[in-house]
């Protein structure tokens, strides 16, 4: 269900507390996770995320092109250690709550999205993902919110040409 957990929730940029559901994903990571992580130094999971940054780059790599390749349980397997390991990297937060999303839990993605916004103010597409995430569990004006950052956000350089139109598309069909 889609429930607010806290006022903090509601808005996109809102610092939003790990919710118990990451811990469960996390725990539900298996032997996928170790075919995944092949080749990857196992001292990284005992050790601090500092000075480890190859190897998590090697990992995220992998989860990137298991999302694209639309293995989706590796993916979310690489992408929930990534983000259990670093949660200070939006990459690592907003990969997360992608594949999240594309299980259908978009409250628990929803949470992530705004993480990975806070972390990088200056993402179109999280902001866009987070409207999408808060439309889905009917919280419209927080959708506007959030989309309406996505827009403005748009204006910047860096940012994908895509957003906009999906943007927009989505505020219209918002009532």
């Amino acid at each position: 269900s889609c429930e607010r957990s806290s006022k903090a929730s509601r808005k996109c940029w809102a610092v939003v507390s790990e919710s118990p559901n990451t811990a469960a994903i996390a725990a539900g990571i298996d032997n996928r996770l170790d075919r995944l992580m092949a080749g990857i130094d196992p001292a990284l999971f005992n050790a601090p995320t500092e000075g480890y940054t190859q190897d998590q780059s090697q990992l995220y790599e992998l989860a990137r092109q298991a999302l694209l390749d639309g293995r989706l349980d590796a993916a979310l397997d690489g992408f929930a250690a990534l983000a259990m390991l670093a949660p200070g990297k939006p990459e690592y937060q907003f990969g997360f709550a992608l594949c999240l999303q594309h299980f259908g839990q978009v409250e628990e993605a929803g949470r992530h999205f705004s993480a990975a916004l806070v972390l990088d103010p200056s993402d179109a597409a999280c902001a866009y993902r987070l409207g999408e995430c808060l439309a889905a569990c009917g919280y419209v004006e927080d959708a506007r919110d959030a989309l309406n950052v996505a827009l403005a956000l748009c204006s910047l350089p860096e940012t994908d040409a895509a957003i906009r139109p999906l943007t927009e598309s989505l505020l219209d069909r918002l009532v």
